[in-house]
C-alpha cells in the first residue's frame, strides 16, 4: 500500500558465545522494477542493535511508458517474434533440464553401484538357499525331526 516506510535491521540474538563484534547486513528493495541495495552493520543485540537501513515514501506503482511501434502491423510482428522466441527458449530450457537430470541420475548410479558387495550378497543368499534345501532334504529323508 501507499505510504511512508522505514526498514530497520535488528540482530535479534547471537548464536555464539562472546565476544561479539559488528556484523554486516545487506537489504535489497525492489520498487517499480528498480533494485536498490543498502549495506550496513549491526552492533549488539535486541533493540539496542537497531539500524535504519532506509526510509522512503511509496506512492504506488509507476508504469513505464510504452514505446511507439509505428504501426499495427509492426506491433503484431513484434508480438509474434517475442512469442516464438519465448516458446523456443522454453523448449531449450526444458531440454537442458532433462539433460541435467539424466547426468545426475547417471552420477547417482555410479555412486550407488557396488559390484563386490552385490556379489557377496548374492553368494550369501545362494548359500542360505542351499543350506535350507539340504535341511529340507534331510527332513524328508527322516534324518531330522
Amino acid at each position: 500500500p501507499r505510504g511512508r516506510y522505514k526498514v530497520v535491521v535488528q540482530n535479534y540474538a547471537y548464536h555464539t558465545h562472546k565476544p561479539h563484534g559488528a556484523f554486516p547486513w545487506k537489504v535489497q528493495l525492489r520498487m517499480n522494477d528498480e533494485l536498490h541495495e543498502y549495506l550496513g552493520e549491526c552492533v549488539g543485540s535486541g533493540e539496542a542493535s537497531n539500524v535504519t537501513a532506509v526510509e522512503f515514501t511509496y506512492a504506488g506503482r509507476v508504469a513505464k511508458p510504452v514505446e511507439a511501434t509505428g504501426s499495427a502491423f509492426g506491433a503484431s510482428n513484434l508480438v509474434a517474434v517475442t512469442t516464438s522466441v519465448g516458446y523456443t527458449l522454453d523448449a531449450l530450457e526444458g531440454l537442458m533440464r532433462v539433460t541435467k537430470q539424466h547426468s545426475e541420475l547417471a552420477r547417482v548410479r555410479e555412486l550407488t553401484y557396488e559390484p563386490e558387495a552385490m556379489e557377496v550378497e548374492a553368494d550369501r543368499a545362494a548359500a542360505e538357499a542351499s543350506a535350507e534345501a539340504e535341511v529340507e532334504a534331510e527332513r524328508k529323508a527322516g534324518a531330522l525331526p
